[in-house]
């Protein structure tokens, strides 16, 4: 196993060495690449299609699967799986949409999509990068 990581973390600190340098000749050491990143997934071990948009100050999830409850398979066999299942992790309701406001809960603890005045700033854009272009 030493030997495959080995390279595997060569590249890897290559790359972002590479990465570094760019920014810095380009004179972005302290720029940000975009003002939204957007991330989806549609299999992991098991179909749960998800689309997410992260802002500075916003993050949104909505998942487009019909379960209700987390798809086991999904997260990956471990200490951390073994806990969430014995405290009632796989009965656990799962939001279809989640809305975040990072600035006071970066730990993602507080869905604030039920949260009208929220979801009404997100919307407007208020205090945040508009996302469609």
């Amino acid at each position: 196993t030493a030997l495959f990581v080995e390279p595997c973390l060569i590249q890897a600190h290559l790359a972002l060495e590479s990465l570094l340098t760019f920014r810095l000749i380009c004179g972005l050491e302290n720029a940000e690449i975009r003002e939204e990143l957007f991330a989806e997934v549609n299999y992991h071990a098991a179909y749960e299609p998800k689309r997410a948009v992260r802002t500075q100050r916003w993050k949104y999830i909505r998942n487009f699967s019909d379960r209700t409850k987390p798809v086991l398979p999904n997260c990956d066999d471990g200490l951390s799986k073994d806990i969430w299942l014995q405290y009632g992790w796989k009965n656990r309701p799962v939001d279809r949409e989640q809305l975040y406001y990072l600035v006071f809960d970066p730990n993602e603890r507080h869905n604030r999509k039920c949260w009208p005045t929220c979801e009404s700033a997100w919307k407007s854009g208020c205090g945040t990068p508009t996302i469609q272009r």
